[in-house]
């Protein structure tokens, strides 16, 4: 649920039930986040996560996650 940059802003991913994603969803999230980044999507998808009011990106939207603020 946390990358190295995740834990030092003190985020971590989510699934819709508060719990930490399956590793398939996890592999699926990469992916989704790898591909956008590849076909420039990336920047749409920043741009549209600034708008969105719950500030989630496509590859969120499409696995069911949110980044949210880790409790210490």
């Amino acid at each position: 649920g946390q990358t190295p940059a995740k834990a030092l802003f003190h985020l971590r991913v989510v699934d819709t039930e508060g719990r930490n994603p399956s590793f398939l969803k996890s592999l699926l999230r990469g992916f989704c986040l790898v591909i956008s980044i590849y076909y420039f999507v990336g920047l749409i998808s920043l741009v549209y996560a600034c708008f969105n009011p719950q500030r989630r990106s496509f590859h969120d939207l499409l696995t069911g996650t949110y980044v949210v603020k880790a409790e210490k």
